[in-house]
């Protein structure tokens, strides 16, 4: 029995869409969060699901390849983390937001129409075009922010390398530019700056569960007890509604 394999287009794309999904997949520990931004609202994620290996899945928006993508411990009690700086990083990368927009409009909405409604000819070719202008602009913009992005040269050849010869990584540029860049440091109190009211709330309950669950199958002399009991007594101050509940008669 032969295999039927799908037409050579359709594979195209879909390996255009598998290589954008796994580049942009995060494993994360449980003590870890990603903070992510498409403009001037702030989001968190914490991890969820089930565990591989002790780390959890997230895939970030694939609708948002734009976003600034930043990973947190929120375990750590180190000074707190510099917002200036977070916000100095998403200046220096608002030009590849854009870039990264366009990329994802000609590669995943362009590129299949015209794979579907033309034979390879001129308006192929012009497609590939503006893909790869797209990416070479990309390129150029690394190369001459590499300084503020803290990247050596060789690092910065290498990423403009692998997204000119690689376009979907093209779509994740900016997350990965953002990844790369160093958050130590006390998580909390930029959380407290960044996010909507409501949003840390959420945030916040969620971290107090996670702790009453982590705490749960630690002993009661261990070293990591007391400094899971010292963030939730700091969870507490912060967000102290979960608390005002349970003392609520039913």
């Amino acid at each position: 029995m032969m295999l039927h394999l799908p037409p050579f287009e359709v594979l195209l794309v879909l390996g255009v869409v598998g290589f954008y999904l796994v580049d942009s997949a995060q494993l994360l520990y449980r003590n870890e969060l990603l903070l992510h931004s498409t403009g001037s609202t702030w989001h968190a994620s914490a991890p969820s699901g089930l565990p591989l290996r002790g780390r959890y899945l997230h895939v970030p928006n694939p609708f948002a390849p734009g976003q600034l993508l930043l990973r947190l411990n929120w375990y750590t009690s180190a000074p707190a983390l510099d917002r200036q700086a977070l916000l100095e990083l998403q200046r220096t990368l608002q030009p590849l937001r854009y870039l990264c927009g366009l990329l994802a409009i000609q590669l995943l909405l362009g590129l299949p129409l015209v794979l579907l409604l033309f034979r390879p000819g001129a308006v192929w070719l012009t497609q590939m075009a503006a893909i790869y202008l797209i990416l070479l602009t990309q390129a150029v913009y690394l190369w001459q922010q590499r300084a503020a992005l803290g990247l050596s040269r060789k690092a910065a050849l290498m990423l403009a390398f692998e997204v000119i010869t690689c376009p979907p990584f093209g779509l994740n540029l900016l997350r990965r530019l953002s990844l790369m860049h160093p958050l130590h440091g006390d998580s909390l109190p930029l959380l407290q700056q960044l996010l909507p009211a409501t949003a840390q709330t959420a945030l916040f309950t969620t971290l107090q569960q996670q702790l009453e669950e982590d705490l749960l199958l630690e002993a009661d002399d261990s070293p990591e007890r007391t400094t899971l009991l010292a963030l939730q007594a700091r969870l507490a101050q912060l967000n102290p509604a979960p608390a005002a509940t349970a003392d609520t008669p039913d």
